[in-house]
């Protein structure tokens, strides 16, 4: 049976309940950066950007030749 009763005054010493222990303790806490904070936002850009690169002229040639291939 445990000697410590609940409301008695008890005091827990030398416990490292609660406390932050971090193994690398040299370096700070890093910053999250963009793409972790914004998915939608980054996804929203990737795609405007893939669309642009989707709209220059030489798509046309390779849909041509991949058209050919097959027939």
């Amino acid at each position: 049976m445990s000697n410590i009763k609940i409301g008695d005054g008890n005091k827990i010493k030398s416990s490292i309940i609660g406390h932050n222990h971090n193994n690398n303790s040299n370096s700070s806490p890093s910053k999250p950066n963009f793409l972790t904070n914004h998915p939608v936002l980054t996804g929203i850009f990737a795609s405007v950007i893939a669309s642009i690169i989707m709209l220059f002229s030489f798509w046309k040639d390779l849909v041509y030749w991949i058209e050919n291939l097959f027939k």
